[in-house]
């Protein structure tokens, strides 16, 4: 990031709001993980979800399209897929997409299995 942007972290209001987002989530699997009444984990999980959820539409999804600049390509109206991608961006760009997309189906593929050993297991 530092030789794309000349800094570890840039101040952008899309970065920021990403940011928050995943801590906001981070002290969501925290909090499920340190109540051991199933019921009240339920239910302050599900009190902390729902309220979690709108903080993340506001940093994620309001503020950023409120700021005036931003680093990130599409900030002037223009949708962002609709850019010509260099011939740079589409090596690294296709390659990651499909990585993810691999890696997704991966971890289904063994919650999957997970979940067949456990019924076996279970009979």
């Amino acid at each position: 990031m530092k030789n794309t942007w000349g800094d570890f972290w840039v101040r952008d209001p899309k970065l920021d709001g990403a940011a928050v987002g995943i801590f906001i989530y981070l002290a969501y699997t925290i909090l499920r993980g340190s109540i051991d009444d199933v019921q009240k984990r339920a239910k302050v999980s599900a009190v902390y979800n729902v309220l979690a959820y709108i903080l993340w539409i506001v940093f994620v999804l309001v503020l950023p399209r409120t700021a005036n600049s931003s680093i990130h390509p599409g900030q002037d109206g223009a949708p962002v897929m609709a850019l010509d991608l260099s011939a740079t961006t589409r090596l690294v760009f296709y390659p990651a997409m499909l990585g993810w997309i691999l890696l997704g189906i991966w971890i289904l593929n063994l919650r999957a299995r997970i979940r067949l050993i456990k019924r076996s297991t279970e009979q």
